[in-house]
């Protein structure tokens, strides 16, 4: 797991991170995907900003076609065997985490908190 961390950082540099991990077919996702790109947006001039996928059994098709109409525009990686999510304790989606520079968490958590008595599903 930790090798995975290693890698990640490798790819997505040095700079401090801001990590969506998520999945295609949930509705609490789909809810939250504009959230997801306000803050995006709000970040990405001062960070990484990625959304990971732990679809375990979604094909590169479904998971573009999810991206392309919720999280348009946002890089996007697939964790097919959910070795990233395992890496930072992710057991549920969609999950926040912020790293500093030096890929120490500063948040992990949930994205806001809206869910709970007050959540509105929309139709």
């Amino acid at each position: 797991m930790i090798a995975s961390l290693i890698a990640l950082n490798m790819i997505l540099g040095t700079k401090p991170k801001v990590l969506f991990f998520v999945n295609s077919d949930c509705p609490i996702v789909r809810r939250y995907s504009p959230e997801i790109v306000r803050i995006a947006r709000a970040f990405e001039a001062r960070a990484t900003v990625k959304v990971i996928y732990c679809d375990l059994l979604a094909k590169p098709g479904e998971l573009a076609q999810h991206h392309r109409e919720f999280l348009p525009k946002l890089t996007f990686l697939h964790d097919p065997i959910r070795k990233l999510a395992k890496g930072y304790g992710v057991k549920v989606v969609p999950t926040a985490i912020v790293t500093d520079n030096t890929g120490r968490t500063a948040y992990f958590g949930r994205i806001d908190n809206a869910y709970g008595e007050d959540f509105k599903w929309r139709k």
